[in-house]
């Protein structure tokens, strides 16, 4: 039946080819029989499916699949995107992120299946012998694989440093084999990206030459897996440190979470889109497809530059640590555009040793002291209630207001008695700032504080660190009940304020670029690739901050001839 069956197969086959074989048989089985051949075979197909199908919804079949799935279950894995670079105004980069590894071997996987199986015995049938020999060539490679990949963390890593040695490595190794542990650490410690790339070309995962001159696949290369993360590095170090700002270890929803600085204030653009992927096992080694391909984030230009900033952070290191200092602030601006330069804060963490743990440039709200005497006085100007030659009697460096006394910082020596008002600024009076603003705002503290706030005090700056803070002069009608008899007067040389230095700055800032107030910015572009997602031009705050005279006499204070002042006022 069966030698039949297939004979009529190979005349229809033929004569399907060429036909010189369509004879009487073909024509007979294509117009008598043909039909019920097909009709038979289709049956057949349609039986064994339905059998398959059966199977598969019965719980024999329920249990395969259950069976099947808890040996490697397919996972979905989320797809980091690498964060976005930060870069110098010279375009070096000062915070990168790099790819990390971990390394992990797969003990029971399928390419090690028959280690785990009884070993042929010798002298079998010529199957049992070949199959002997193939077991006994791959132990002999997982062997040889355990010592290589002992020397290859050997010579990569310090195992001293973990209280480890090669051995203890391949005890740990063979320990997992016989628990097949399917999540053993190579080695437990990151991997860079440079290191997993050589890895790939050195034993054991490099390619194994065959005797006839080609290559395979190394076993270890089907055994090794790995779970990848990034890491934050910046390459210059602590400088700006609280400015570029810094990451949490761990990610969230697969993105990176920032803590403080333009890595907060820029997050949106740095941290990229996440991807999806699909992990699997297949033919004997991982795999997996990428779904969704992750999105890496934009990089932000700046506007530092780490030279100057790395000068600026080394003499105030010097200057705290000769002064024994608490802690000190330097910015460095550009006058015309208010690109911020360099930024260093620098707090004492024991003794001779500075770190930057905190923004004070941007957050500290203190009292600014004397150098809040130039805004009084240039208040004072610009109302006329002072001219840069007025006389103001200071006496002995000691003035009671109010039940309270004001007092210079040489009035042990007697105090400066009669000075100009150019020369209270020389000179730091506090009791000449003092004597000047109360008789003149004495009765009207607020129009004397609006104005403070218009000379670029009170204004938001929008800065881009989050967490700074805004200029603090209040107002007696903001809260009568904190405003005392010496409020003014200690307000007129800096004190009972709270004053972010970055606000002292951009006020001197203004003085010398002609009264224009310019807003302090740290960022100049958002780029990802050749693709310019957003641009941060200077901007004005506000185009004079008093008037041309007043502004021309403030920059002429030092230069005024102070010996012989022109006139007088009863002050």
């Amino acid at each position: 039946m069966f030698k039949a069956f297939f004979s009529g197969i190979r005349t229809l086959t033929l004569g399907l080819i060429s036909k010189s074989h369509r004879g009487v048989e073909w024509h007979r089985l294509t117009h008598d029989r043909f039909p019920w051949i097909v009709a038979l075979v289709t049956l057949v197909m349609i039986l064994v499916m339905i059998r398959i199908v059966l199977f598969i919804l019965s719980p024999d079949g329920a249990e395969y699949a259950r069976r099947a799935a808890s040996v490697n279950p397919p996972r979905q894995v989320r797809e980091e995107p690498m964060r976005g670079s930060i870069h110098a105004r010279d375009g070096r980069p000062i915070a990168v992120t790099s790819p990390i590894y971990r390394l992990f071997i797969d003990f029971r996987a399928e390419a090690l299946a028959p280690l785990r199986k009884p070993l042929p015995p010798r002298g079998g049938s010529k199957k049992d012998s070949l199959q002997r020999a193939k077991v006994l060539e791959l132990r002999a490679e997982f062997d040889a694989g355990l010592d290589s990949l002992a020397e290859l963390m050997a010579t990569t890593f310090d195992l001293s440093a973990r209280k480890l040695t090669k051995s203890k490595l391949k005890e740990r190794w063979r320990r997992a084999f016989a628990t097949g542990d399917r999540h053993c650490a190579v080695y437990p410690a990151d991997v860079t990206y440079v290191q997993y790339k050589a890895f790939e070309n050195a034993a054991p995962f490099a390619p194994i030459k065959t005797k006839k001159g080609g290559t395979r696949t190394s076993l270890f290369s089907k055994l090794v897996y790995t779970e990848n993360e990034t890491r934050r590095i910046y390459p210059f170090g602590s400088l700006a440190y609280r400015t570029i700002g810094q990451l949490y270890d761990r990610t969230k929803d697969g993105l990176t979470e920032p803590k403080s600085g333009l890595e907060l204030r820029y997050n949106n653009f740095l941290r990229g889109e996440v991807g999806r992927s699909l992990f699997f096992y297949n033919m004997g080694k991982y795999e997996h497809i990428v779904r969704q391909p992750a999105v890496d984030g934009a990089s932000v230009y700046t506007t530092l530059d780490m030279n100057i900033q790395s000068i600026v952070e080394r003499n105030l290191r010097e200057q705290l640590s000769q002064l024994e200092a608490e802690s000190g602030t330097v910015v460095l601006m550009e006058v015309k555009t208010g690109k911020v330069v360099a930024i260093s804060n620098l707090q004492r963490a024991a003794p001779g040793v500075y770190r930057e743990t905190t923004n004070m440039a941007v957050a500290d709200l203190s009292e600014p002291g004397s150098t809040f005497k130039v805004a009084s006085m240039m208040v004072a100007l610009d109302d006329g209630v002072i001219h840069p030659n007025d006389t103001i009697d200071v006496g002995n460096g000691l003035w009671s207001y109010k039940g309270r006394t004001v007092r210079d910082h040489n009035a042990h020596h007697g105090g400066y008695g009669r000075l100009s008002a150019a020369q209270t600024i020389v000179k730091s009076s506090n009791v000449g700032v003092a004597k000047i603003i109360t008789k003149a705002y004495e009765n009207r503290p607020d129009e004397y504080v609006q104005k403070l706030r218009e000379l670029g005090f009170g204004y938001d700056l929008e800065l881009e660190i989050e967490g700074y803070a805004r200029a603090r002069i209040r107002k007696r009608a903001d809260d009568p009940n904190r405003w005392f008899n010496t409020t003014l007067a200690w307000m007129s040389y800096g004190y009972e304020t709270q004053v972010p230095p970055i606000y002292t700055l951009a006020f001197f800032n203004a003085i010398a670029n002609g009264g224009r107030y310019m807003r302090p910015y740290f960022v100049t572009e958002i780029r990802r690739r050749d693709e310019i997602l957003k641009t941060f031009e200077p901007r004005v705050i506000k185009e004079q901050i008093c008037k041309p005279e007043t502004l021309q006499a403030i920059q002429e204070l030092s230069l005024i001839h102070i010996s012989e002042p022109t006139r007088q006022a009863e002050i």
